[in-house]
């Protein structure tokens, strides 16, 4: 992140928020329906996963701007049958209890991830790197499961690398959820101008 001051990205449990994380820069993941995802030259729709969970956004430097997969399948098993009912029955009582949550509080802070950023490519680095990776995720795929809007700002910074927070809130209201981003930017600075100074 550095070389553009705008990115296009999809999120469908971090694609967005993870690389802001990692680069300091700042994205909002919009919370589902908010922009379109056509794919004119698709030739089938998109699977269920991606109708109830994959939302378009950007990557920015700052708030105002704003292939392992057998082993990715190994981890999250599809659901099939009785199964999957029931987790859609649950997706359901999820999204009415953060929204009823989020109609007293309307943002939500929290972590993006429980630990700080893993190391380069560590997705790739066979199944012990896909699982830190996806079970440190818990907090950015939870938000998407529900089509709830969040995004991730840095904060500060930990042994050199950015340390950045979530921020949730009510379907629609990207807005407030930028002011609050904007908030954190301005009490920190803005990320990508202090990585840059520090050079390589």
């Amino acid at each position: 992140m550095g070389y553009g001051p705008i990115a296009h990205g999809n999120d469908i449990g971090g694609s967005l928020r993870f690389p802001a994380y990692a680069c300091g820069a700042a994205t909002v993941k919009p919370g589902l329906g908010r922009v379109p995802a056509y794919n004119p030259s698709a030739a089938v729709e998109r699977g269920m996963l991606a109708q109830v969970m994959s939302v378009q956004g950007v990557i920015c430097r700052e708030v105002r701007d704003v292939a392992i997969f057998d082993e990715y399948y190994r981890y999250f098993k599809p659901f099939e049958g009785i199964e999957l009912l029931k987790t859609i029955a649950d997706r359901n009582r999820f999204i009415r209890a953060w929204t009823t949550f989020l109609a007293d509080y309307p943002l939500v802070l929290t972590p993006f991830l429980p630990a700080p950023i893993f190391t380069w490519n560590r997705d790739e680095q066979g199944a012990e790197g896909v699982r830190e990776v996806l079970g440190s995720a818990l907090y950015s795929y939870a938000m998407n499961f529900m089509g709830l809007p969040a995004a991730v700002v840095p904060a500060d910074e930990n042994g050199g690398q950015p340390v950045g927070v979530q921020i949730v809130g009510r379907r629609f209201r990207e807005d407030m959820i930028l002011d609050a981003a904007e908030a954190v930017e301005r009490a920190g600075g803005v990320m990508a101008e202090r990585l840059w100074r520090r050079g390589p």
